[in-house]
This record gives C-alpha cells, structure tokens and sequence, in this order.
C-alpha cells in the first residue's frame, strides 16, 4: 500500500474539530448499546474511529478513496487525533453493515439544542407557535467504499444531512442522516413536533399524496415556498 508523504501530511486539517468530535462521541455512546461485536477482541475498528474516519474524510477532499484513508491512518498525528490504530480496507466495508448512525443523531440535537429559549431575539411569533423551523438537505460526498451512502451510482457515494434550523433560535434543532439518494420528505416525518412550523421548499409539496401523511401530527403547519414566484 502505498503510503503518503510528509507533505499530504501537511495537507490534512481539522484535527482539533475531530478530536473535539471524538470527545462529545465517546460521552453520547456511553448513553447507546455497544454491537455486541465491538466486545471481540478480534475487532480491530470501533465505532468511534469508524465515525471520527468519516469525518475526517469530510474535512480533507485530499482523501479521495478508501484506500487513501487507509494509509493516512498509518501516521502517527492521525493515530493521535483520528484513530487509535491503522485502518484497513476490510475492516472499513465490514464496519458499514454493524454500526448505525443513531449515537451521531442524538449528539446533533444535543449540540444544537444548547441555545436557552431566552436568547431569542424575535419572540413575536411565540404566542402561535413553539418554534418556526427551516428544513433542507444538504449533500456530503463521501468515498465510494461507503457502502450504505448510495447516491448517482458505484463511482459516486455521498450521504445527506437533513438539518432543522430555527429561525427563532438562530440554531439546528434537529438532524437526521441518511444516505444521499434518499428522499427528503420521508426524512422531514421523523423531524416534525407538534406546534412547530416548517418552512421548506416548493419539492416538499410536489407529492400531494404525502402531506396526508401529517393529519395524524396535532397543530402542525406547513409552509412550502418555491423559488420560481410563477410555480405558486
């Protein structure tokens, strides 16, 4: 394999954010279930460095496959702030069919539910409603051995954070994550709460048939705006 130069090395960034996200991880997974995989000695790949990877990936476009990765892993500064050890090609692909990202779910909305209600500056709307929320996706490309990212096809791999961002708050409110071919109104109904309003764009609306999906959801509203005026 061949290994990377000192300076690829120089290239890689954002260490202290991953070693900042490695912390918060560790405190969220003490709150989850372990697979009861990771309790094998033979396991050599963690959900904590598998997570902490990705990311890292993220942050430096430099890694651009899974085989790169796998030999950043070999220096000594990622080792430090990344993972505890070398990270190989099978490990990675069979760590995507055992780990989840529900522990990373959870420590988005704590995050960002860290703003007190008595920092809004705007509280106008408050007597109508909790909260006015913006909700979108926003894609991440990811390597291709990212099997669960399934996204244009085998070549191209990216997964999809569906955000909920309060107007009121100035914050994210809510996260869910899945791969970046899925469908962003499914995504929305693991978000909504009652007496929240949702601002969204017009693709929000366009299946007439999924809105029905929300008369179960008490005091909900729904707001979906195009961005072409002569859509409405």
């Amino acid at each position: 394999m061949k290994k990377m130069t000192k300076t690829e090395e120089r290239n890689l960034k954002r260490w202290c954010l991953v070693q900042e996200f490695r912390e918060k991880l560790t405190k969220e997974l003490e709150h989850h279930p372990r697979h009861p995989s990771e309790d094998d000695p033979r396991r050599k790949l963690h959900y904590l460095d598998y997570a902490s990877a990705i990311l890292f990936t993220l942050f430096n476009p430099v890694l651009k496959s899974m085989r790169g990765l796998c030999a950043a892993s070999e220096l000594k500064k990622v080792q430090e702030h990344v993972t505890l050890g070398k990270i190989s090609l099978g490990s990675f692909s069979e760590a995507q069919h055992v780990f989840d990202a529900t522990s990373l779910q959870h420590l988005v909305q704590k995050l960002s539910s860290k703003i007190p209600i008595n920092k809004i500056q705007d509280r106008s709307l408050l007597a109508a409603v909790k909260d006015l929320v913006a909700v979108d996706g926003s894609l991440f490309q990811t390597l291709t051995r990212v099997l669960w990212a399934e996204w244009l096809d085998e070549n191209h791999k990216a997964a999809k954070l569906h955000l909920g961002f309060s107007l009121l708050k100035q914050s994210a409110v809510d996260a869910v994550i899945t791969a970046g071919n899925s469908c962003e109104r499914k995504a929305l109904l693991k978000m909504v709460q009652p007496g929240v309003m949702y601002v969204c764009d017009r693709y929000y609306g366009l299946d007439y048939s999924y809105l029905k999906s929300f008369n179960n959801v008490e005091h909900f509203l729904l707001f979906a705006f195009a961005i072409n005026p002569n859509l409405l």
